[in-house]
């Protein structure tokens, strides 16, 4: 069986891709199963992951190394989607002017990565508690 952090994670990104898809078909008015695992968009599964598992790792560790570790990473990973994948998307809609936006889009905003982010913090509270 797995155990509870990594069924935590993968919720968390199960449930931002789920979400991602659903704003995605409604946006475009169509569905299309690419919707569901594009980078991108409304909310950031990366956001949501590593928040998860940084969440998870204090509700049974406490404040211990491995959760400060986790932190840094997940820091790391957010400010990453929002900030360098964040300008590919913005020079890639300048190279590309004709593609179509739902493939163009690599980054996140900074209101993608913080409900990804606030996502992945309410579940494992959610599941733990």
């Amino acid at each position: 069986m797995l155990p509870k952090i990594a069924i935590v994670v993968l919720s968390a990104w199960f449930m931002t891709q789920l979400i991602k898809g659903i704003i995605l078909t409604h946006k475009y008015k169509k569905f299309k199963l690419k919707y569901f695992y594009l980078n991108g968009q409304m909310p950031s599964s990366h956001s949501a992951t590593v928040s998860a598992l940084a969440t998870a790792i204090f509700l049974e560790q406490g404040f211990s190394t491995l959760f400060i570790v986790s932190i840094v990473f997940a820091l790391i990973v957010m400010r990453d989607a929002y900030g360098v994948r964040w300008q590919v998307t913005e020079n890639t809609k300048k190279l590309f002017p004709k593609r179509k936006e739902e493939n163009r889009m690599i980054g996140h905003k900074f209101k993608e990565v913080l409900v990804g982010a606030i996502i992945g913090i309410l579940l494992p509270l959610i599941f733990y508690l």
